[in-house]
């Protein structure tokens, strides 16, 4: 059940964003409960609302997002 929490906080270590969907709204709130007590997420929200900020932190730094082509 944490292995994706303890993923997440090795990307947080390493200067990587960690969001992390807000519990009450998951179909398994242990998920992210885990990664939330694991790896001190800078945001935790609705599903919605996580691709947005993504967009804004690599715009902060220089980047762009490539997504792969269907």
């Amino acid at each position: 059940m944490d292995d994706g929490a303890a993923g997440l906080a090795a990307v947080r270590r390493a200067a990587g964003l960690a969001l992390v969907q807000d519990p009450m709204e998951a179909l398994f709130s242990g998920m992210p409960r885990a990664a939330i007590e694991q790896a001190d997420p800078q945001l935790v929200g609705p599903i919605a609302g996580l691709a947005s900020a993504v967009s804004a932190w690599l715009g902060e730094r220089g980047g762009e997002a490539v997504l792969p082509q269907p």
